[in-house]
């Protein structure tokens, strides 16, 4: 739900500003196989209980995603530091993402936050003293809908960063091709 709205965000953007859907067909991502054996890769090992191999091997694939990719679109950017924010605050945390203390304070998470202090929510903790980078946690929720759960700094960059891609995207043109004539 939550990057559904940024997805949505990035459409109405592309629309506003004269792009079109159709345009992704000009888009030329490299190496796009890393996106789906990343997606396999982290099923496939929390299938197995290897949650924390799951997060670790699928996020590398995911950042050499993005980092191929910076030449064809620079909001990968932006896109690349969200998902390294969250990739540094798992990496620092037993490869878990840890949750706000705010979780504890909410009646619609009690259940949830049961499941974190039972350690029953895979690849995710509850916050402590002792969590590091605290600030890239998932430490966000937005009051008026909190059913969207909780996100994090690198979630809202993540977001950002996709809907400015998609927005790019919808208003990419056909490349020239060699030998015509530009009027």
């Amino acid at each position: 739900m939550f990057f559904a709205f940024f997805i949505a965000v990035g459409i109405l953007i592309g629309y506003a500003t004269g792009g079109r859907l159709s345009n992704f067909q000009y888009v030329h991502m490299r190496f796009i196989w890393l996106v789906f054996a990343a997606a396999i890769l982290r099923l496939t090992l929390n299938y197995f209980g290897f949650v924390q191999a799951g997060i670790m091997c699928a996020d590398i694939l995911i950042l050499a995603f993005l980092a191929a990719n910076i030449k064809e679109n620079k909001v990968f950017i932006v896109a690349g530091i969200g998902f390294l924010c969250n990739v540094l605050v798992i990496a620092f945390n037993g490869f878990a993402m840890p949750v706000g203390y705010a979780v504890q304070r909410l009646p619609l998470y009690a259940k949830v936050y049961q499941m974190l202090l039972n350690g029953e929510i895979a690849g995710y903790t509850l916050a402590t003293q002792s969590t590091k980078l605290y600030f890239l946690a998932d430490i966000f929720y937005f009051p008026p809908y909190a059913k969207i759960g909780f996100f994090s700094v690198g979630d809202i960059l993540l977001g950002i960063g996709g809907a400015l891609c998609i927005v790019v995207f919808m208003k990419k043109k056909p490349a020239e091709k060699a030998g015509e004539e530009r009027l």
